[in-house]
């Protein structure tokens, strides 16, 4: 990414934040949320906190995504999710 480093530092993704790191703008470029949990950077959701976080991030951002959408995007994550959990919960 052009000028990749210079948007992370604008946004606020530290270097030691680790990745993978993501921020959800609005229609202006402002930020809504980002990865940064209180416990962290939830990188790619697998334990259970990191994928309630996530969801918390798509419940503040979200614009026309129904209930059943929100439903449906937990689900599909803990499937994912969930096999890859080895106590790390």
């Amino acid at each position: 990414m052009q000028n990749g480093e210079q948007a992370a530092t604008k946004l606020g993704h530290g270097a030691n934040s680790g990745l993978p790191w993501m921020t959800i703008l609005d229609s202006t470029g402002d930020e809504i949320v980002n990865s940064n949990s209180p416990q962290g950077n939830i990188g790619c959701p697998i334990t259970e906190n990191e994928c309630g976080y996530f969801m918390t991030m798509i419940e503040k951002s979200k614009q026309r995504l129904t209930s059943q959408q929100t439903i449906d995007l937990a689900t599909a994550l803990d499937a994912y999710a969930a096999p890859k959990r080895r106590g790390n919960d």
